[in-house]
């Protein structure tokens, strides 16, 4: 015991460096595992279908490790499903996977292109749709995600049958895997577009909504506390409902102050706090086509 007590006064600092690395170590060892737990109980209630739990873990794991791209490709994907900050979830995805100085596994980068493509497919966006899909078709490393794209551009040409004839060698790439195809793909990479309400009211209510982002929006900034944006909202109902969007419009206004007040639908949106208030919460009674 005096041998030790004389080695620890004459080598205070080897012992000072050897605690803190101890310390260090036992710091970064529980903050991996934290992370790993998490990451695989957002990846089990996406392969769930779970799709708010996902959301709100996914969400709580990006303020955690803001940069981290896999739970940014969470959380936008299970905002999709959800019908949550489409603009934003979008620009997200694309984002991780075009960008070349985020450090992004192929893996997220591949499917980020893939739900991004899907996404633009239903909004009948075909170019971004098709270079989201094909982007995942060339690139991906999982058998199962290149046969889930070849499938997905199959069925693609069959509503924008010019992309077929304009890319030859790569329909002939997508015939050559047809063997490794099966029901299942088929049903999982099937999209059904989006008929967008294409009435005169529908059109002046866009032409109203880009003339206030572009030249009304940078002026007041970001004042809106709800999510998606007034604006967005707007939009959304215009594509969904028509003339009727001008009703729920003036309502959501009437509703704004209260909900900033009462609402316990919380999120962080660019470091702001905002309350969601989708449209699917308010349109229950419109009859779905």
């Amino acid at each position: 015991m005096k041998i030790f007590r004389i080695f620890v006064k004459r080598n205070l600092i080897l012992v000072g460096f050897l605690f803190y690395f101890l310390h260090t170590f036992a710091i970064v060892a529980q903050t991996v595992q934290s992370k790993d737990v998490t990451t695989k109980l957002i990846k089990q209630f996406a392969k769930d279908a779970n799709w708010k739990n996902c959301y709100v873990e996914a969400m709580r794991a990006d303020i955690s490790y803001p940069e981290n791209q896999e739970f940014k490709y969470y959380k936008a994907m299970s905002a999709l499903k959800l019908n949550k900050n489409n603009e934003e979830s979008l620009e997200t995805l694309y984002k991780i996977y075009t960008s070349t100085n985020l450090p992004t596994s192929n893996r997220t980068k591949t499917l980020a292109a893939y739900e991004y493509g899907r996404e633009q497919w239903k909004q009948a966006n075909d170019k971004q749709a098709f270079d989201g899909v094909t982007y995942t078709f060339y690139n991906t490393k999982s058998p199962e995600l290149f046969i889930l794209s070849g499938c997905a551009l199959f069925q693609f040409a069959s509503d924008f049958p010019q992309y077929k004839k304009d890319n030859p060698d790569l329909y002939m790439q997508i015939n050559s895997s047809r063997d490794l195809w099966n029901a299942k793909y088929f049903t999982l990479s099937k999209v059904e577009i989006k008929h967008e309400n294409t009435g005169l009211i529908t059109k002046a209510g866009k032409g109203f909504i880009t003339f206030y982002r572009t030249q009304i929006g940078p002026a007041i900034g970001d004042r809106c506390v709800l999510q998606p944006s007034c604006s967005e909202y707007f939009k959304q109902n215009l594509n969904a409902h028509g003339i009727v969007a001008l009703p729920m419009q003036t309502d959501r206004f009437f509703r704004e102050p209260d909900m900033a007040h009462r609402s316990s639908n919380v999120i962080i949106v660019n470091g702001k706090v905002k309350h969601t208030d989708p449209i699917s919460d308010h349109d229950f009674w419109f009859e779905k086509k």
